[in-house]
Formats: structure tokens, sequence, C-alpha cells
């Protein structure tokens, strides 16, 4: 039985009209501006009765409730779908866990902003299994040196760079690139005021012009 794959994208960059608080550093960092956008990014993956949709949002954290009311509107739409939420971790986006507010007690949270995350990610999710194609699947890994280190135990870090990528079936175009990376998006550190999704825009702008 062949694999079908279906691929949808949201923007989920925070306006600036409300105060953002910037995750993943100190208290009170807020944002000032919007260097590149913030996304969503559904990949939707069936074969048979079986279907599995993976969304990465590039936010710092969700917390566990927040993902299973996800999936129960998911499921709710398109029963039998099971959704994997998961986080690109940039450091550079807006407080979505409540600890990086404008002071250690505050939280940094704007529920405006969650309810969107909330329906990008649904709708997203939705779009990508209704996307979906016949598809063959090429994995590779590949070790990149000299990108991340561990500041904390430099001896233990994982350089592997996996990468998954799911074709028009036979042998046609790519449809979408699954990557995985083990280190952190903090490139740009403490002091960057900028929305950002910090290597990872790089690295996806990257693969997509080459694919």
């Amino acid at each position: 039985m062949m694999m079908t794959v279906g691929y949808a994208q949201r923007v989920v960059t925070p306006s600036l009209a409300r105060a953002v608080f910037l995750a993943g550093f100190g208290p009170n960092r807020r944002a000032v501006s919007v260097h590149d956008d913030l996304y969503a990014r559904a990949l939707a993956v069936g074969k048979g009765v079986t279907q599995v949709v993976v969304v990465a949002v590039d936010v710092i954290g969700l917390a566990r409730p927040f993902c299973q009311a996800v999936e129960a509107q998911v499921r709710a739409a398109r029963p039998g779908v099971h959704l994997l939420v998961a986080v690109t971790h940039t450091h550079h986006g807006p407080d979505t866990l409540g600890l990086w507010g404008p002071d250690v007690g505050t939280s940094g949270v704007d529920r405006i902003y969650m309810a969107a995350i909330a329906q990008a990610i649904v709708a997203c999710a939705l779009e990508a299994v209704d996307a979906q194609q016949p598809a063959d699947l090429r994995a590779a890994n590949a070790l990149v040196t000299g990108v991340a280190k561990n500041a904390r135990d430099p001896d233990v870090k994982d350089e592997t760079l996996t990468c998954l990528q799911f074709c028009a079936a036979p042998g046609g175009q790519p449809l979408a690139t699954l990557l995985i990376y083990p280190c952190h998006p903090e490139v740009l550190w403490e002091t960057n005021p900028h929305l950002t999704s910090d290597y990872c825009a790089s690295l996806r702008t990257t693969v997509e012009a080459a694919t």
C-alpha cells in the first residue's frame, strides 16, 4: 500500500501592536521588530487507515493541555487522525509558557496570541491531511561538525542532521523535506530584540531554494 503525504503552513508571527515578551533568556526582553516570520508547518503522512500529522511551530514550547485541546479539535474534524505538535524551540519567539514576562513573577503569555496559534495549528493540520498525494520516501543522515556546542557539558552533543524527503510518486519532485538537528535556535543570543526563528529560517530558505 502506497504512502500518501500532504503539506501546509501558516504564519504565526505575533503582532507588535501589543507587547511581545521574547522567551528563552531573561525576563522583560521585548520584541521591537520582525526579522523573519514564525511559522506553523504541517506534514501529514498516511498509509491505509493510519493518518499522522506532525506540526512544527516556531515557539519555545507549548504546554500539554494546550496540545491536547488542539488535537481534540483536529480529531473532531478528521476522526482517526493522530496529531503530534513539536516546537523548534527558538529563543527569539514570544513567551508561550509564562516564564519570560516583564518580571520574574509575571507571565508574558498573550492569550489572544495563543488562541491564534491554536487556530493556525488546526487549520494547517487539516489542510495537510486534505492535500495528501502518493509519495515515495528518501532518507539520509549527515554529520555536521563545528556548528553545535554544549556549554554545560562539552563532551555531550549530537551532531547528526537527519533528513526525510517525501517525493511525488513515482520518482517525482520533492513535496516536503523534514530536517532534524538537535541544536538550540539561539545563535543571535540574549541581546537580540527581533522576532525570528533564528538559524531555522536560513536553513529552511536554503533547502527550499535547492528543492
